[in-house]
């Protein structure tokens, strides 16, 4: 229960110590200068359990009848503390005063009460030899009865200072060493606290912002693809064919590739570190884009653009856990987030002119943006291998390693290994995307909000080259509207910070649902900014109003990812990369359905109502950020992963 190896290789004297401990707690301290003789307890949860009684006496290894006449009757004349208690006070290095023979009374009396009210569950336990594992709690802390406390109470006895300090001097040999369950994982990624002080939190704030910056630029290339892509796609259709709506499949299945992604890359970065997954999953985008490049037909090039989307998703989730890494939930982390939160939108913005300049030299073919996407991304690995690893939990324990010479307990880390976690890489994104209600719904949202975000960029051309007159490039330029709403977002992050530093005051706590507050406000800007797009976007008036309100509406959209991957860090603090990857996959699942649906939409509609209609639809989104706001501390409550408070 609390640990599998190391007690059956101590000496006898150190096992009847540890007996007697486990059993009766270290009221007055006897054992706290233990030193040695510990190594874990026990080899098999039942051999420190009745099997112990040729020892000493167990009060929990009497029989069941013995039990049920004890509760019947509590002066029963074949049941006394001291036939109990006897056989401990004989144990070598252990005779007792009068003080803790009376400490040891008073441990057994305070059982008692709570053996007879839990009497199921004690039934339970010796009929499936699980006895010890209520053996293993100080007698002051039993936790007996309380389902589901036993692991919690057995952790607890684990902190104790003599079990550390004796664990410290006594390292459990390799051979010795079992494979740690996916729950252990959680519960040591759960472990974490960021007032340790080799917490990458502690770094300089240089330091920090450095490596917040080289992953941001990582993101700023990556997400180019988004939008490059539909610049050429015409040049693909006339080389290999297709419809329309098959040739934009290179683009929805990019961005399908980016939901599925995660969900091994962002459990595997809460595992193995964040390093060493962005300089692989680089490299492999890098490798992936050759097939794209040298695409014989579009089934080959849309394989090859499913795997690039995959294995760049690095950039879309990683970077917020590294982010949260490195500055937590504190009062500066909307700074860096928001840099993050930029980058994603700079790389569409700038992915749609360079794909467009692309395509118009005549000495290019469409294949040299994958071309160049391999050069860059070959060089981006080879940078990133000298980028220091953030992970909390691999950070801590490294630096501890060092200072206690090579120490393999601290935090556990040397035994969570990938390939070893392999079921939790695999499946801890999809497990709180369907067990965590509010990941689930937040993606969900999201999603929605992502979609109308591509939507609306896929309206861009006939506004601006059906309706205003404007040039193929001139339009793609148009795509550079979103560059100051996105900046603007700086400027919003040390007001939000100025609200986020008030509540905590206020409340005593950093509350995650306090980095909605100026959101509160700011939200309904979206759907009257789509509003007046669609209005001024038949071409009646100047070109620079619709522009304006592009503007506006791609402010107040990536501000909204911002608050939401705020709060999920704040919320999901230890599996942030796992939380995030979550969240993720219905958001880029949305925008690859509504990647096609917007050709229908313009095809069908005009550009006044297509766009009325994605401002109506966007309304919903100002609801559901009132009630995370006012409901989001009970539905984290409910959570078994969210930081509670």
């Amino acid at each position: 229960m609390v640990a599998r190896e190391g007690y059956r290789r101590l000496d006898s004297t150190h096992q009847k110590r540890i007996k007697a401990m486990v059993t009766f707690g270290d009221p007055i301290t006897r054992f706290q200068n233990l030193q040695q003789g510990l190594g874990s307890l026990p080899i098999v949860p039942h051999d420190i359990g009745c099997n112990m009684a040729n020892d000493a006496a167990d009060p929990l290894c009497i029989s069941i009848a013995e039990v049920q006449k004890l509760l019947g009757s509590t002066t029963s004349k074949s049941f006394t503390l001291t036939n109990i208690l006897g056989p401990w006070l004989q144990i070598p290095s252990l005779s007792t005063s009068v003080q803790e023979t009376v400490s040891l009374l008073k441990l057994v009396a305070k059982f008692l009460p709570q053996l007879k009210q839990a009497l199921p569950t004690f039934l339970h336990d010796a009929a499936s030899f699980q006895t010890a594992a209520r053996l293993l709690l100080w007698p002051s802390h039993f936790f007996y009865g309380n389902n589901g406390q036993a692991d919690k109470a057995a952790k607890w006895v684990l902190a104790q200072p003599a079990i550390v300090t004796a664990l410290k001097g006594n390292a459990i040999e390799p051979e010795n060493t079992t494979r740690v369950r996916r729950e252990d994982a959680i519960d040591i990624l759960q472990k974490i606290e960021s007032h340790d002080p080799h917490h990458p939190i502690h770094w300089s704030l240089l330091k920090k912002w450095l490596i917040v910056t080289v992953y941001c630029l990582l993101q700023v290339f990556i997400s180019m693809t988004s939008t490059s892509y539909t610049s050429i796609a015409y040049l693909i259709q006339t080389d290999l064919g297709g419809s329309t709506q098959v040739v934009t499949l290179g683009q929805s299945l990019w961005i399908a590739g980016n939901a599925v992604g995660p969900v091994i890359l962002g459990p595997l970065s809460d595992i193995g570190g964040r390093k060493w997954v962005y300089v692989g999953a680089t490299l492999l985008y890098a490798i992936f884009n050759i097939g794209s490049a040298k695409a014989l037909n579009l089934p080959m090039l849309f394989i090859f653009q499913f795997l690039c989307g995959a294995t760049g998703s690095v950039a879309l989730c990683n970077v917020a856990g590294t982010v949260a890494d490195l500055f937590g939930s504190m009062d500066g982390a909307a700074l860096p987030m928001a840099l993050f939160v930029a980058t994603s939108a700079y790389g569409p913005s700038i992915g749609a002119p360079v794909g467009e300049a692309l395509a118009e030299n005549e000495n290019l073919s469409w294949s040299w943006l994958f071309w160049i996407n391999v050069i860059i991304g070959v060089g981006f690995a080879a940078c990133l291998a000298f980028v220091p690893e953030t992970l909390p939990h691999v950070v801590i324990s490294r630096a501890e390693r060092e200072i206690s010479n090579n120490d393999n307990h601290a935090h556990g880390t040397s035994r969570l290994k990938p390939i070893k976690e392999f079921r939790f890489v695999v499946t801890m994104a999809l497990r709180i995307l369907f067990t965590e209600p509010m990941i689930t719904a937040l993606g969900i949202y999201n999603g929605y909000n992502y979609g109308l975000f591509f939507l609306f960029l896929t309206g861009l051309y006939p506004v601006y080259t059906v309706n205003n007159g404007l040039t193929p490039f001139q339009t793609s330029l148009t795509y550079l509207n979103v560059l100051p709403g996105v900046t603007f977002i700086f400027l919003y992050a040390p007001i939000q910070t100025y609200f986020f530093k008030r509540d905590r005051i206020r409340h005593g706590m950093a509350r995650p649902e306090a980095r909605f507050l100026v959101l509160l406000y700011v939200i309904w800007l979206f759907p009257a900014s789509l509003f007046w797009f669609a209005f001024t976007s038949s071409g009646n008036v100047s070109f620079w109003c619709p522009l304006v309100a592009g503007a506006v509406a791609t402010f107040v959209d990536p501000l909204l990812y911002l608050c939401l991957l705020n709060y999920i860090t704040d919320a999901y603090p230890n599996v942030a990369g796992s939380a995030i990857a979550a969240f993720l996959v219905p958001s880029f699942l949305g925008a690859a359905a509504f990647a096609h649906i917007g050709i229908i939409m313009f095809a069908n509609l005009s550009t006044q109502w297509a766009f009325a209609i994605l401002a109506f639809t966007s309304l919903p989104l100002v609801g559901l950020i009132y009630i995370v706001y006012f409901f989001g501390p009970k539905l984290r409550a409910s959570s078994k992963l969210a930081r509670k408070f």
